[in-house]
């Protein structure tokens, strides 16, 4: 997916997207985010979902590009493959701004919920898009310089989600698109990468394998896991023995490191 859409009010693409909020009497004067799911809902998405979001925080936390056009302002919205938010990255000036738009974990940015936007047009073409300002047709979005695209999952051969980078009354987003293309293509590798291991490995790991890979990532000592698992400092040594020639490690901290990348667990070492 190498092509970019770029939507106008002169183009065919925003005639169809109006055309059909139009038919439904959508109300362009929208200013907030109205349709949320509920708790119970948005813990099974993120839980579906979770693997592809500890991907994205992590890459994001561990570039210091990227984390730094986060904290200049630029913001990552993550939705799942029907529109909803899932995760949001952004700095802390923006917190105020998100509550009063009603911009949440949950939230959809479907065609019919929300006006047209970079989201459910990249959902509706299936390439990367973008948006800016006044081309958006709700009030909600007309500061928003947009662009968005979807993630792959090569091994399954479907798009698991989409991603989207935005920042606000900036009019020109080159350079964004770009960035974007980066990050996602990053996921997708990862993705391929996670899939490629999790095969390899989970043959040969086992759930008591992940639990110390967790209490480990979370710094627990060795003494502490093996009361926590029930076995001696021998039986311990020797699973991590096991774990260390799996993962190409020579110490606990690369382990750790190596089983994060893998796609194990997370950062705070949940388990995958």
């Amino acid at each position: 997916m190498h092509d970019i859409l770029k939507v106008t009010k002169e183009c065919r693409e925003i005639f169809i997207s109006y055309g059909k909020l139009f038919c439904e009497r959508v109300d362009p004067r929208i200013e907030k985010l109205k349709k949320v799911l509920d708790n119970e809902s948005l813990i099974i998405k993120k839980t579906q979902n979770k693997v592809i979001i500890s991907m994205l925080e992590n890459f994001i936390q561990d570039n210091l590009v990227y984390s730094g056009l986060i904290k200049m302002g630029y913001f990552l919205i993550l939705c799942d493959s029907e529109g909803y938010v899932i995760k949001l990255i952004h700095n802390d000036h923006l917190m105020d701004y998100f509550k009063e738009i009603n911009l949440v974990e949950g939230a959809s940015l479907r065609l019919e919920d929300s006006g047209t936007n970079a989201i459910n047009l990249a959902m509706e073409y299936k390439m990367q898009v973008e948006i800016c300002g006044e081309d958006h047709y709700c009030e909600l979005f007309k500061n928003w310089y947009c662009t968005a695209m979807p993630v792959m999952d090569y091994n399954e051969a479907a798009i698991v989600a989409y991603l989207n980078l935005s920042c606000l009354n900036y009019q020109s987003i080159n350079n964004q698109s770009l960035i974007l293309k980066n990050i996602v293509n990053q996921i997708e590798k990862q993705l391929l990468f996670s899939h490629e291991n999790n095969c390899m490995q989970g043959r040969k790991l086992n759930h008591t394998d992940k639990v110390i890979l967790s209490y480990l990532a979370r710094g627990y000592t060795r003494k502490s896991i093996c009361a926590l698992v029930h076995k001696s400092e021998s039986s311990l040594k020797r699973r991590l023995y096991k774990l260390y020639n799996l993962f190409n490690a020579d110490n606990d901290l690369t382990l750790v490191l190596n089983a994060i990348k893998a796609g194990v667990i997370d950062l705070n070492g949940n388990i995958l």
